[in-house]
C-alpha cells in the first residue's frame, strides 16, 4: 500500500470518528433540550447554533469517508452502453474533473474562512470559521482522494 493511500485511509478513519462524535453530541444536546422544554418549560436558545455546527461536522467529513470508500452514488445508464476502453478513460476523466472541482471548492471555502474572522453566530457566539473549516478540510481531502483514484485507474489501465 502506498504512503498516500495509507495516509488517506487514516484521514478517512479520523473523519469518520469526527462525524460519529458530532452525531453523538447532536443527539445528546437535542435530548437535553427536549427534556428542558418538557420538564422545566424552558428552551436553550443556543441549541440551534450548536446543532447546525455539529450537522456540518457530520455531513462534510461523512462525505469524505464516502468518497474514500467509493460508496458515492453514480448513475451508469449512459456509461453501461459505452465500449469498455472508452468507459475506463471516461472514469479517469471524471475523477480528474471532480478533483479539480473539490480543489476549487477548497480554495474558495478557504477564502470564505479567512473573511469570517471575528464573525460569530448571534445567539451562541460561535465563530463562523468553525462552520466553514469543515468544508475547507473536506474539500481538499476529497480533491486528493479523487486525484488518487484517477492515478490508480490510469495505472491499472496501463497495467502498472
Amino acid at each position: 500500500m502506498s504512503k498516500l493511500k495509507t495516509l488517506l485511509e487514516k484521514l478517512s478513519k479520523l473523519q469518520l470518528g469526527i462525524a460519529f462524535a458530532a452525531l453523538a453530541a447532536v443527539i445528546i444536546i437535542n435530548f437535553l433540550e427536549i427534556c428542558m422544554r418538557y420538564f422545566a418549560g424552558q428552551s436553550m436558545v443556543w441549541i440551534q447554533d450548536y446543532s447546525l455546527l455539529l450537522m456540518v461536522w457530520i455531513i462534510f467529513p461523512g462525505a469524505g469517508v464516502i468518497a474514500y470508500q467509493k460508496r458515492d452514488v453514480t448513475i451508469t445508464i449512459l456509461t453501461d452502453h459505452l465500449p469498455e476502453t472508452f468507459g475506463k478513460y471516461l472514469e479517469i476523466a471524471v475523477c480528474i474533473v471532480v478533483s479539480i472541482f473539490f480543489a476549487l471548492l477548497g480554495r474558495y471555502s478557504t477564502t470564505l474562512f479567512l473573511k469570517q474572522g471575528g464573525q460569530t453566530t448571534v445567539t451562541a457566539m460561535i465563530p463562523l470559521r468553525f462552520y466553514s473549516l469543515s468544508l475547507v478540510v473536506t474539500s481538499f481531502y476529497m480533491a486528493v482522494v479523487y486525484l488518487h483514484n484517477a492515478v490508480d485507474l490510469f495505472l491499472k489501465r496501463k497495467g502498472g
